[in-house]
Formats: structure tokens, sequence, C-alpha cells
């Protein structure tokens, strides 16, 4: 049933998806090492790997993205020195994450690995099984070369509140993606040591539209510091 609304809101929307996609403001990514070290004591490595939030579009510096925020929690939280490398591409599917982005990534020696994939998939019309079996893959490839890390998947953001959508795309993205988030806490509850981190965005919160960055589709600056104090909670488990 969510599936058949999905589509026909998007066929309504398509005129307005079109205009979108042409005039839409395009974001950089963050400025800046890829690569640092935060906190003092017992190394832990901290991976980040995936898409536009990866890449800490919305940032000024990777240190202020989801990665270099979530290793400032957890070297407060847990006193330890957390060196952190961030792998991410604007545009970025779960499928090309896997086969362009992963072969590059440092996972051999991981403690952690923040992962966020799923925009992408969405905006380009995957169903929820294709994206529930390319997830599962992206996973399946982590896993066999980081066997002992802790994985924290990033949830679907509330696109129903994504100031760059005009309405009748918000209310189309807002179903199929809470479609996807419900693939990504099933396909990491099916996984011991993967967790699903999700995005809260009160109705307060997504009036602001500080909470958004320039191009109104991606985290400010500031919204980047709950969200990485999210993805260091949901790793919690790598200190017990």
């Amino acid at each position: 049933m969510n599936s058949f609304r999905f589509w026909m809101l998007f066929a309504l929307a398509l005129p307005a998806a079109i205009r979108t996609r042409r005039t839409a403001v395009r974001a950089e990514g963050a400025a800046g090492p890829v690569m640092g070290s935060i906190g003092s004591g017992p190394v832990f490595r901290l991976v980040g790997l995936g898409d536009s939030i990866i890449a800490g579009v919305g940032a000024s510096t990777h240190a202020r993205g989801l990665v270099g925020r979530a290793a400032e929690h957890l070297a407060e939280a847990h006193r330890r020195c957390v060196r952190w490398s961030v792998h991410g591409r604007s545009g970025a599917t779960s499928a090309s994450i896997r086969q362009q982005l992963m072969p590059d990534a440092d996972l051999e020696q991981a403690d952690a690995v923040v992962v966020s994939a799923g925009v992408n998939d969405l905006t380009r019309l995957s169903s929820p099984r294709r994206y529930g079996h390319d997830l599962g893959a992206l996973l399946d490839a982590i896993e066999r070369r980081a066997p002992d890390a802790r994985i924290a998947v990033a949830g679907m953001p509330p696109l129903e509140h994504f100031p760059a959508l005009p309405p009748s795309l918000q209310r189309a993205f807002g179903i199929r993606g809470r479609q996807f988030d419900d693939v990504i806490r099933n396909v990491a509850a099916s996984r011991s040591r993967t967790v699903h981190v999700p995005i809260v965005v009160d109705d307060e919160t997504a009036a602001r539209r500080d909470a958004f960055s320039a191009d109104g589709f991606h985290p400010s600056e500031a919204s980047y510091v709950p969200f990485g104090r999210a993805a260091a909670d949901a790793l919690s488990g790598c200190f017990d």
C-alpha cells in the first residue's frame, strides 16, 4: 500500500521533481583533511564510508562533519584517542559505495565503521527490495574486511521536512524514506555487530531553516553535533 501511495504521489510530483533537480543548489563536501585524531589514551579507529553525509556536505571541515563529531564524542565519553578517516562522495548509492569507495577505505584495522547510504538510492527510484539487497551487499563487504568492527548505519532523514523539496515531493519522498528506514532497521537487526542510528528531527527543529545547510537538503554544521553524538552512542557497544 505504501509503495502504491508513493508512486501515485510521485507521479503527481513529477513536474516539481524535474524543476527541483534543474534548479537545486549544489553544495560542496567538507574541506580539510579527510583523517585526523582526537583525545588521548588507547587508540580507537573509526572509519566513515558513504554518501554526502560522510563527505560532510553542510560542514566547513570533516572534523565538524558526522565522522569528526562522532570521533569527538567517543573520545570524550570513553577517554580514548580516536583516529578517524572519511571515505565519502556526494551522489553515491549503496552499490557505488561498495564498488568505488570501499577499495580505498582503511577498513582492516577499523574498530568501528559509520555508514550512510540510501538517500541517493531513493532519489534514483530504487525499490525497497533493491535497496535492501544493495545495502546488505555493502554491509557484507564491510564485514569481510573488518570482521571485528561494529557498524553504525545512519537511518533515513525525514525527507518530508527538507526545505529544498516542494510539498508534493516532500510527501512522496517522506513515504519512501520511511520505507527505506524500515529496511535499514531490518537489515541491521539481522546482524550481530550492526546498529541502526535513527535520525530524529522534531517539528520545532524542522521548522528552523538553520537546521539545514544552504542547499536545504543536508544538515547544517550545527546539526552534525547531535547527529555525531547519536552515532557515537550507537557505537558504545564497542567498549562493553
